[in-house]
């Protein structure tokens, strides 16, 4: 079934609209022809009340006038047993799909049936039809507003075809135009582009998200790599004698790999989600910070490496590896707040 439009507007010649509706008649006939265009291109229709007051009713006779309505095309939104008697109805009750609202506040169950619609037409109108093309603006839905006819949608206009990023110039243009025989196919027209390219964008954010999560996987299923490659670095340091190069190399690249584990492990939450260049941050930060350890290390105990407790200082540097690259914000700042270029004990004097 083809996307469903929301028909809102009235044109009452009992109300006074601002700004003024240009000829009641019409807005009549152009509603009927605005009906008959939706239904030849396939285009469902949402319709609240088939008072003579509102434009439903003359929108639905144009679509069902049309030939062109199929089974179930025609969504009726009415508070229960309220307004629902389409004349149409009688005769092509399997045209219709009435939905009626248990509440008795009609607002409720008529911006649900706006949020929920792929589109909406606004022919004239008040105030009501105004906030809903004000709801179709904010939500990035399609909106065709006849605004040579004055009412609502003359002021909706005005609002989207500066905002609306769905409507080109032309299509914009050919709303505000004096109504002509070949108007209802141009605005019908634009509506199918709208929902094409809304629906395109929507296809795009949704293969978006899908490449996301996946990225998100597979940035995670490294984290653990990383962190198992750490941890091995455990095993592998006793399984060696004191002072070897393995070892240290253990002893070196271990915090490395735990703190590219942090980063990843910190990039899930973050918003913007690129793990490779969080992974080459926090790893570098957590090298550093594992070299200044194992340097204050060697300050206090020159011989550690080479003594039977170079092993334990793994259950240490891994804890500070994973550390330093989940925080490695926190370790640059830290780092660009020392100043390592002091030459006070250079340029300073010997005693006399």
């Amino acid at each position: 079934m083809g996307p469903l439009i929301a028909v809102v507007g009235s044109a009452s010649p009992q109300r006074s609209y601002e700004p003024p509706l240009a000829d009641v008649a019409q807005m009549i006939s152009a509603a009927e022809s605005l009906g008959r265009e939706l239904a030849i291109n396939s285009f469902r229709i949402a319709v609240f009340s088939s008072h003579p007051d509102f434009i439903e009713s003359s929108v639905v006779k144009g679509y069902i006038g049309s030939g062109s309505a199929e089974l179930r095309s025609i969504e009726v939104h009415s508070r229960f047993g309220k307004e629902a008697d389409f004349a149409e109805i009688i005769a092509f009750r399997d045209c219709f799909d009435v939905r009626p609202d248990p509440g008795d506040d009609w607002e409720v169950g008529y911006y649900r049936a706006l949020l929920s619609a792929d589109g909406v037409l606004i022919i004239g109108g008040g105030r009501s039809a105004f906030t809903a093309g004000l709801i179709a603006i904010s939500r990035g839905i399609p909106i065709v507003a006849a605004a040579s006819l004055g009412g609502a949608a003359q002021r909706v206009w005005r609002r989207f075809a500066e905002a609306h990023d769905l409507v080109s110039d032309e299509d914009a243009y050919a709303m505000a135009e004096a109504w002509q025989a070949q108007s209802p196919t141009r605005l019908v027209a634009s509506l199918s582009r709208q929902c094409d390219l809304r629906t395109s964008r929507l296809q795009e954010a949704e293969a978006e998200q899908q490449r996301a999560g996946w990225r998100a996987t597979v940035s995670l299923a490294v984290g653990v790599l990383f962190l198992l490659l750490a941890l091995a670095a455990i095993p592998l340091s006793y399984s060696q004698p004191p002072g070897t190069a393995l070892g240290i190399t253990a002893l070196v690249g271990a915090p490395l790999l735990a703190a590219g584990c942090g980063a990843i492990m910190r990039n899930a939450f973050d918003v913007v989600k690129n793990w490779v260049r969080t992974a080459v941050l926090g790893s570098a930060a957590g090298a550093i910070t594992a070299l200044l350890f194992l340097a204050a290390q060697l300050t206090t105990t020159p011989d550690i490496l080479t003594a039977e407790g170079s092993r334990r200082l793994l259950f240490f540097i891994l804890p500070i590896g994973f550390v330093s690259g989940l925080t490695f914000d926190a370790v640059y700042s830290r780092l660009r707040a020392q100043d390592v270029s002091l030459t006070a004990s250079l340029d300073r004097s010997p005693p006399a």
